[in-house]
């Protein structure tokens, strides 16, 4: 398991658009406040876009995006909406 900071210090070194958190341990809006809130601290918050997968109850699938993700793809998401979210939020991040 990686922790938010060793992902946003691996984001940072590959300058990568996208970073895609999977949870299955319950703790996504805990996880998911603290990985965005680590982005907006060091200004990446708007040059990344963040989804977040996993086994995500549909009630959280509001607050998850209030905070900050561009995409919240629950258990069961198939393969290719999550191969076109990923391509999305990248090209957003283009714009």
């Amino acid at each position: 398991m990686s922790s938010p900071e060793n992902a946003i210090k691996a984001a940072v070194e590959e300058d990568v658009q996208v970073i895609g958190v999977s949870s299955l341990s319950g703790a996504h809006l805990r996880t998911g406040e603290y990985l965005l809130k680590l982005a907006r601290q060091k200004g990446l918050n708007k040059s990344m876009a963040f989804l977040i997968g996993g086994v995500i109850p549909p009630n959280d699938i509001k607050r998850l995006l209030e905070i900050g993700f561009w995409k919240v793809c629950p258990s069961g998401t198939k393969r290719e909406e999550l191969v076109k979210a990923v391509k999305d939020a990248a090209n957003s991040v283009n714009e």
